[in-house]
């Protein structure tokens, strides 16, 4: 556990340099298990912390967030928009543990789950925000750049797939039950 803005959330320690891995904290392993298989116990908390922090990073700063892995338009192209990771709080990294602060993305797919799930004032008021940015044709685009508040204009399976997750989970419920 680490307390990033007075919230303990989870963390896995390894750093990239020293385990030839990066190991952030972002969304997406927690909404999909709210999504897919429900939230009990430890995985309720660990999501909902996870979540927290997001929101206390907004009332902090007044900085949109809901970070997660996302393709971003420019190089490197994948980009790993954390919470935590490679120790640094709001790490934004590439999958070699090289760090690109001015590509973090508020993720799309992120406030879908997380509003599907929590319903927060804070959801909705994101779900408002990026309301118009989805395109008949294309889809939803993965983000919109925190620092330049442009639309990050890739348009994702992994993006669309999460978003058409969420508005299964808003109407059926989740996916499977846990034992």
């Amino acid at each position: 556990w680490r307390e990033i803005d007075g919230i303990e959330v989870p963390i896995d320690r390894r750093q990239a340099t020293a385990f030839g891995a990066i190991t952030p904290t972002l969304s997406e392993p927690y909404f999909l298990m709210a999504m897919e298989m429900g939230l009990e116990g430890e995985h309720l908390s660990l999501a909902s912390q996870v979540y927290k922090v997001q929101e206390r990073r907004y009332k902090n700063t007044g900085i949109r967030t809901m970070v997660s892995e996302d393709h971003v338009s420019v190089y490197p192209n994948f980009l790993y928009s954390s919470v935590y990771s490679n120790g640094e709080d709001w790490a934004v990294v590439s999958e070699q543990g090289d760090k690109y602060p001015s590509l973090r993305t508020l993720s799309i797919k992120s406030v879908f789950a997380w509003n599907a799930i929590f319903s927060t004032e804070y959801t909705k008021s994101l779900f408002q925000h990026i309301s118009t940015f989805g395109n008949l044709e294309r889809g939803w685009p993965a983000g919109i750049y925190e620092e330049s508040q442009e639309v990050n204009e890739v348009y994702t399976l992994n993006t669309n797939s999460i978003i058409l997750q969420s508005l299964y989970y808003r109407k059926f419920g989740v996916m499977m039950s846990l034992p």
